[in-house]
């Protein structure tokens, strides 16, 4: 499933683990998903992602394994 997520300038995410995002490659959350709590988050429309700005770079992302949908986010 593609999705959206804004990223700081150092390639990380502004909430959450310290995780430093790579292009092309693929990132594994360790244990149980929570939405919004646990886990990676993402914006399945671009509109929706809009109320996420945490940072200048907005990348297109894949996601796959389990995914929680919220209203607007995964």
């Amino acid at each position: 499933m593609k999705g959206y997520k804004f990223i700081q300038k150092d390639m990380k995410s502004k909430n959450g683990t310290d995780t430093k995002w790579r292009l092309n490659v693929w990132k594994k959350h360790k244990g149980d998903i929570t939405l919004c709590e646990k886990g990676y988050h993402a914006s399945a429309k671009p509109i929706d992602i809009l109320e996420y700005i945490y940072g200048p770079r907005l990348f297109v992302v894949e996601t796959r394994g389990k995914i929680i949908k919220g209203d607007n986010n995964l």
